[in-house]
């Protein structure tokens, strides 16, 4: 069963739009601590589509930084990957040592056991 929600930082008041996300991508993604020069008026949107085991979720958004880590991942690891697929600007991710860039037209892979 196809099921859909919509997510529009839009809808809120502009003190509010930055939590609002972090609360998002952590149901929707992993756990996260995010960060962001632009948190005071965040903008974002999600279209989340639930296709049973798979969720396919276009998204855009401002600025940010990801950290998944080792404590994250302990309290709560749902065990799934992350395939992106960048369409537009570019995105770094680092891994420990390993560190990749990435630019529109770039697939990218994430584990939620994996620190980042």
């Amino acid at each position: 069963m196809l099921r859909e929600s919509v997510f529009s930082s839009d809808d809120l008041p502009a003190e509010d739009r930055f939590d609002a996300w972090r609360e998002r991508m952590n149901s929707t993604h992993a756990p996260l601590r995010l960060e962001s020069e632009r948190a005071a008026d965040f903008h974002a949107h999600q279209r989340l589509i639930s296709l049973g085991a798979v969720s396919m979720w276009p998204a855009r958004f401002e600025q940010l930084v990801f950290l998944r880590t080792p404590r994250l991942i302990r309290q709560s690891d749902p065990e799934v990957y992350h395939l992106s697929l960048l369409c537009d600007g570019a995105a770094k991710v680092s891994w420990g040592r390993q560190a990749n860039a990435y630019r529109a037209g770039d697939f990218h892979l994430n584990d939620s056991s994996r620190s980042y």
